[in-house]
């Protein structure tokens, strides 16, 4: 009887010692994690140091002390990490937090501070290019006389409405590939003094939602580029930035079938900063 109730006692000492332990490991005493690895780091925590190290470089311009923060990472791909983190945060209505990663993200895919391309990229090679198509475009002021498409304007004309920092359609280009299986609309943003505008903010909407996304994700095309797919019998709206005027009307079309091209065309829309 006494061997039996001893055994019991052995048995409640520990247990009670366990629980003693995890309470005391837990919650008196905690683990604290000092210096610990940027690798080591979960998801969310590794967002943050990224968005810390573009901020950090948009302070100083300083591309090798960025390049090996973020080695200690481990990303696979940096840069395809750092752009898809750039939409995610541009979702999170953070488009200052959104533009320093894209512009983190160009300036090391270019491999240098703060990167530089020509005002007018190579874009999608078309074999066929016309401006007859009237693309049924209207901002919020009215049409200048002899600009390059319905709704734009000159960069360089003062308007009363203007507000500084603004982006004006300047130019619309439909381009026809017989490999385009959709409909594309390009966007290419210019500053003042003709050079691209990378991390520009672009706002698409229409009855079906909106979406949010920012030029130069594809440096290979530009850094004031971004693109977006069109889909069929949906009218678009387009806002660059906080301060331009609205382009409307934006529609999916198709190529002229005259000229042997029964495909879907690009729309080419190229705006720059008064």
């Amino acid at each position: 009887m006494s061997e039996e109730r001893g055994s019991w006692y052995l048995l409640t000492g520990l247990l009670l010692g366990i629980a003693l332990g995890i309470v005391y490991a837990w919650v008196i005493s905690p683990a604290e994690y000092v210096d610990t690895a940027p690798d080591s780091l979960q998801g969310g925590f590794k967002d943050r140091y990224r968005a810390l190290i573009a901020a950090a470089y948009m302070a100083n311009s300083d591309l090798v002390r960025a390049s090996a923060r973020l080695d200690l990472l481990g990303d696979e791909d940096v840069l395809r990490t750092l752009n898809e983190q750039a939409q995610r945060t541009l979702a999170e209505n953070k488009p200052e937090e959104a533009r320093a990663l894209a512009i983190l993200a160009l300036a090391m895919d270019q491999g240098s501070s703060p990167p530089e391309m020509p005002a007018n990229p190579p874009l999608v090679t078309a074999t066929f290019t016309s401006q007859a198509a009237a693309l049924p475009l209207e901002t919020s002021e009215q049409e200048t006389p002899g600009s390059d498409a319905p709704g734009a304007q000159p960069a360089g004309e003062a308007s009363a409405a203007a507000s500084e920092g603004e982006f004006i359609l300047i130019n619309q280009t439909q381009l026809c590939d017989m490999q385009r299986e959709q409909p594309i609309l390009q966007i290419q943003a210019l500053d003042a003094g003709g050079q691209p505008v990378p991390g520009l903010e672009v706002v698409v909407s229409s009855a079906q939602g909106e979406e949010r996304f920012l030029t130069g994700l594809k440096p290979e095309m530009g850094l004031g580029y971004a693109d977006i797919t069109l889909t069929p019998g949906v009218t678009y709206t387009l806002r660059l930035g906080e301060n331009s005027p609205p382009v409307t009307g934006i529609a999916a079309v198709k190529c002229d079938a005259a000229s042997g091209m029964d495909s879907w065309a690009a729309w080419l829309l190229r705006f720059q900063q008064r």
